[in-house]
């Protein structure tokens, strides 16, 4: 779940600095650091020339002015954690929180209802999860004799079940 809450914060960085993005990053950045940004946005607004520039438009504004800045600056501090709701042990349901700090006490928590679907479609599926269920540590996956074509798919059920069983905890 580590590597999921990572992505999860690279890609929420990312697309805060897009014009879709834009609006929650101008209400969750330090207002210090975005009083020069936004005068520009006015300045270049109030000068947009519809013979040079083309029509005016929200988007060709925000992608002129992006341009002349570093948009790392205006990130809060932003990270994503899975939380058990806490449903029942074994449950294919985990809470997944993003929170974005701003500034001091004050943090925005976003907050989704993620389900793992459980794909179970043959005997192979079945039979694969009933091992994997029975592993507590997945490094010994390779000393099960099993045949050489099924140890990633009982890697991979290996993986659904420490979903299952993985309990998230609230970020420090």
């Amino acid at each position: 779940m580590a590597e999921v809450e990572e992505k999860t914060e690279e890609a929420m960085k990312k697309w805060l600095t897009t014009f879709q993005g834009w609006g929650l990053l101008s209400t969750t950045s330090i207002p210090d650091k975005q009083g020069n940004f936004l005068h520009s946005v006015v300045r270049a607004r109030n000068n947009w020339n519809e013979a040079t520039d083309g029509p005016y438009s929200a988007e060709k504004i925000f992608v002129t002015i992006k341009s002349n800045w570093e948009f790392q600056q205006f990130l809060p501090s932003l990270w994503g954690r899975f939380v058990d709701l806490g449903l029942s042990t074994g449950s294919r349901k985990k809470c997944f929180t993003i929170f974005l700090k701003k500034g001091g006490w004050r943090t925005l928590e976003i907050k989704f209802e993620v389900e793992k679907k459980r794909v179970n479609t043959s005997l192979l599926d079945q039979t694969t999860e009933a091992v994997a269920q029975q592993m507590q540590i997945g490094d010994n996956i390779a000393r099960l004799e099993i045949p050489l074509t099924l140890f990633e798919k009982v890697k991979d059920k290996f993986k659904d079940a420490e979903w299952v069983r993985s309990h998230g905890e609230l970020p420090n």
